[in-house]
């Protein structure tokens, strides 16, 4: 009967997810449990007994863990620690270590158990909610070896061979005892009756039992209201009859009797012949996570109330901002005609021009509205590359010519006229890195590249689309962020650049919808050089062709 207490308790130790291993006061390993060897990659415990810390880590985290294993040594008293060590993937990882002191006969410290827990993504949800994850559930551990007598101290009496094997075996019993006790979380198991065997001290303290052994014989009828404990009993009785384990959330109580949630893995126990003979239950108070969980949750459905309202707004504002804007624009336009005062002029010259940039950033605002959502669907009808082109060169014609700077095309001969594909969206691609271009480049050129390679399915070819230029280049810091919204190289206010910094934003978002990619290699006083990498279907009279 002894024996199988050790056993059971063995097992329970084993199950327990997280770390727990026990040293003495030099910080010599003299035992742990099997899911610390599996962070370790050791296949037995005789791989890890008689090292230290130092063998596992390197100087800086070793040098912190013996500190305050030192200081649990002197202070003679468990205590908390956040430590750095590393996890079951070989990263540094932070753990929570409760470290206790175990005494010998004398009432010194003959060493520590310390059992830890990775809190690293716990850590990470209370710094940054948007990065909220589920916390990964330690897997239980359902068998262990033997115990190996001679591997151990459980006692720290010098001469433990003197003891007969009862009272050896009842110290192990003890020693085990005072592990599973110090356990965090709600500890428990009961037989397949359904009554506690035992728990520890976390439980005994939410449930008013003072010692963990007064817990012993009781029922869940007898320590929570009958509605809890229905459902309790329901799930022990599924893990039992289907003899596997059960995860679900619970609504209990924590030590201050306030209603707390509660995430409960209960496992099946079995005899030696593999029989069903109780089941071990292991709870964590996750009230906060739940609670951080419907913050996010109502903060995303606000979001969603605050976007679709937006929306509206520039739906319904559409007509209104474009109707004053373009009448003012008209009405000075015709003033303009009949008036001869050449300073009037300037001045509805430039009434005009404010108006005619107002309605653009107007318009940008609005694409910016259907391409986000989905107004724009994607069209693919044949579709002449080379007039689209020279349509895009003679809408810049006039602006290259005001600055004195050439527009140059290369376009390879043996590229055919129609394609398959989205007309609209390689035009506007075209016409924003063209007019990007024309606004950082004051001297030199501009230059179009058009070529196809062949694509690796049948009756595709991949259109690379380059606009170059000797403007006056992009800083390598800011190259990652010139595609995001509303971003400008140069403020506003110097009146350098004009434009809502919706242009790349536009090309990025089209050149994705048309499953493509973009890049952009730029040096400072060097110029700047985009190649967008298209797909696109050739048209039947092409289709035999190849590329290069």
């Amino acid at each position: 009967m002894i024996c199988a207490d050790v056993n059971f308790l063995e097992k329970i130790v084993e199950l327990f997810p997280g770390h727990v291993c026990w040293k003495d006061v030099n910080g010599v390993f003299l035992g742990c449990n099997k899911s610390f060897l599996d962070t370790l990659g050791y296949k037995s415990e005789d791989e890890l007994i008689g090292k230290t810390d130092y063998h596992l880590l390197s100087k800086k985290l070793a040098d912190e863990i013996h500190k305050n294993d030192l200081q649990v040594v002197k202070a003679k008293k468990t205590i908390e620690f956040k430590e750095v060590a590393i996890d079951a993937l070989g990263n540094q990882a932070i753990y929570l270590s409760k470290k206790v002191p175990y005494f010998d006969d004398k009432g010194e410290v003959k060493g520590i158990i310390v059992i830890a827990s990775n809190i690293t993504e716990d850590l990470k949800i209370q710094s940054k909610l948007d990065y909220l994850q589920k916390q990964r559930q330690q897997e239980y551990r359902n068998y262990l070896e033997y115990f190996e007598e001679q591997r151990f101290v459980f006692t720290g009496q010098k001469d433990s061979k003197s003891k007969s094997l009862e009272e050896y075996i009842k110290d192990i019993i003890d020693y085990y005892n005072n592990i599973i006790g110090l356990l965090p979380g709600n500890v428990y198991w009961k037989d397949k009756n359904g009554y506690y065997r035992g728990c520890n001290i976390n439980m005994a303290n939410i449930l008013s039992l003072g010692d963990p052994k007064n817990i012993v014989g009781k029922t869940d009828y007898d320590l929570l209201d009958e509605k809890l404990a229905d459902i309790a009993t329901s799930a022990d009785n599924h893990v039992m009859k289907c003899d596997q384990e059960y995860l679900l959330e619970e609504v209990g109580f924590n030590v201050n009797k306030q209603q707390a949630i509660y995430l409960t893995r209960k496992v099946p126990l079995h005899d030696d012949r593999n029989h069903v003979i109780g089941l071990l239950g292991v709870s964590f108070d996750i009230t906060d996570r739940k609670r951080i969980e419907e913050d996010l949750r109502k903060a995303k459905q606000q979001a969603e109330i605050a976007n679709k309202l937006k929306t509206e707004f520039i739906v319904n504002m559409e007509h209104d901002l474009r109707t004053p804007t373009g009448g003012i624009y008209g009405l000075s336009s015709a003033i303009k005609k009949k008036v001869k005062d050449p300073e009037i002029r300037e001045y509805i010259s430039l009434i005009m021009d404010s108006s005619r940039e107002l309605l653009q950033l107007l318009n940008d605002v609005l694409k910016v509205h259907q391409i986000e959502f989905g107004i724009l669907p994607v069209l693919n009808k044949k579709f002449n590359l080379k007039k689209l082109i020279g349509d895009v060169i003679k809408l810049e014609k006039t602006s290259v010519k005001e600055k004195n700077i050439q527009l140059l095309l290369d376009y390879e001969n043996t590229i055919p006229q129609y394609f398959i594909g989205d007309r609209f969206r390689i035009h506007r691609i075209l016409i924003n890195l063209v007019g990007n271009a024309v606004k950082f480049t004051q001297k030199g050129h501009i230059k179009i590249t058009v070529k196809l390679k062949q694509a690796s399915e049948k009756d595709k070819v991949m259109l690379l689309l380059q606009v170059s230029d000797t403007g006056m280049g992009i800083p390598e810091e800011k190259q990652m962020i010139i595609f995001e919204r509303f971003t400008k190289l140069s403020l506003s206010r110097s009146n350098r650049v004009k434009g809502l910094g919706m242009g790349l934003y536009i090309v990025k978002k089209f050149v994705e919808e048309l499953s493509g990619s973009v890049r952009v290699d730029s040096k400072i006083n060097s110029g700047t050089t985009f190649t967008c990498s298209i797909p696109l279907v050739l048209c039947a009279i092409d289709r035999n062709k190849s590329f290069g």
